[in-house]
């Protein structure tokens, strides 16, 4: 029997067309090949040691043609892996890597984060990717999860590092110029004296609260520093401009892309930027009440004045004493509105509008977004922009 090489062909480019669709058809034709040369029992010994070696022979082929298209397809498809410490970060991540990068977060959704610390399984999750961005502040456990994968090569990215001030030292020296709310209320709030202290005492009795809620567990300070950079969209897009520099470092090959979305995603936090300069020209006051103090960046770049009714710490409790002050303060300002957060209770928020007769909104910190604003398909602009509609309706009152 001679081997029909125009039919083992035309099997084998069916394979190369469909590996699945031309595996089938071979199957097929050899099925009728068998069944039409049986009848030849003299020769069938013979004829089956020839079909055996034609199978065997197409077998090699489907093996080689299959293991080379894995192998093109696994390599065009490799993603760089990429781990982000929370939302903000991970939102921002995305929007410049695009579909050259695979994002996974730490701190999951719906999670408030200042107090999360990570697992062994988390530290482990982090150990398979190629760069960490984190903010900064937020995560003190950050160093410390990167030096535990020992020889494990990961790249740690600090986003905020450059960016965090020491906002609350700066709004001090703003004091003796405005004297406004804003200096009536730390002084009503953080001190049990009535009498006037000056700003070096302030200060010093800032840090000392700070450090015993770093003791209790509260470790949301930066070495004294504020990181709720991310909340103002004008630091926002300086962080995005970070990430986009150390994707581009990280893979060369699609820097250019990195770079273009990097820019489209920068236009739309502009126009973020450009609502808030624009409210800050024209709002009636420049007031507003927030849970913690997450938006002294907010209120610095665009001319607001932050009352937090607990500090850097979300989950802090107010002393009655300074909830009494902080209602006699919003009733003395005919303040309307006292916002509160999403990810923490608003029972202490909620409390303190009811004492004073106003009404509550919210003013999201974007730490994290809630399982009803997935499922809604919120990201940080939408919420940032729900942040303005809110802030215009608080402020123009």
């Amino acid at each position: 029997m001679s081997v029909n090489y125009k039919f083992v062909l035309r099997s084998v480019y069916g394979i190369g067309c469909s590996r699945i669709a031309g595996t089938l058809f071979l199957f097929l034709e050899i099925i009728v090949y068998i069944g039409t040369c049986s009848y030849k029992k003299k020769r069938r010994k013979s004829m089956l040691r020839k079909v055996l070696c034609l199978v065997l022979s197409v077998f090699c082929v489907v093996a080689f043609v299959g293991c080379g298209g894995k192998s093109a397809s696994s390599t065009k498809e490799k993603k760089l892996e990429v781990m982000a410490s929370f939302y903000p970060i991970a939102e921002f991540t995305c929007q410049v890597g695009g579909s050259h990068v695979t994002v996974n977060t730490m701190i999951p959704d719906g999670v408030e984060p200042h107090d999360w610390e990570p697992t062994a399984k988390d530290i482990e999750k982090l150990g398979k990717s190629a760069i960490f961005f984190y903010n900064g502040g937020v995560e003190p456990w950050a160093e410390k999860a990167i030096a535990a994968l020992g020889e494990k090569k990961i790249t740690g990215v600090e986003v905020a590092h450059s960016l965090m001030t020491e906002i609350f030292h700066e709004e001090h020296e703003e004091d003796s110029d405005h004297h406004d709310a804003k200096e009536q209320h730390e002084e009503k709030m953080h001190h049990d004296a009535e009498d006037k202290h000056d700003a070096k005492d302030r200060h010093e009795e800032k840090e000392h609260r700070e450090d015993k809620a770093t003791s209790a567990g509260h470790h949301h300070q930066h070495n004294g520093q504020d990181p709720h950079v991310w909340v103002s969209p004008k630091q926002a897009m300086e962080e995005v401009k970070i990430i986009a520099v150390e994707l581009g470092k990280k893979d060369p090959a699609h820097k250019a892309d990195y770079d273009k979305n990097a820019e489209a995603y920068l236009k739309k936090l502009s126009d973020l930027d450009k609502q808030l300069q624009d409210l800050g020209k024209v709002a009636k006051r420049k007031e507003f009440v927030t849970t913690h103090a997450a938006f002294s960046y907010l209120a610095k770049d665009y001319g607001f004045t932050q009352l937090s009714i607990m500090g850097l710490s979300p989950d802090a409790e107010p002393a009655p004493k300074d909830m009494t002050n902080l209602v006699n303060l919003i009733r003395e300002k005919g303040i309307k509105v006292v916002f509160f957060e999403t990810l923490v209770s608003p029972k202490v928020a909620q409390t303190i509008a009811k004492t004073a007769g106003v009404s509550t909104l919210v003013l999201n910190p974007l730490e994290g977004l809630t399982a009803e604003e997935k499922k809604a398909g919120a990201d940080y602009i939408s919420v940032m922009q729900e942040n303005i509609n809110n802030l215009k309706k608080a402020l123009a009152e």
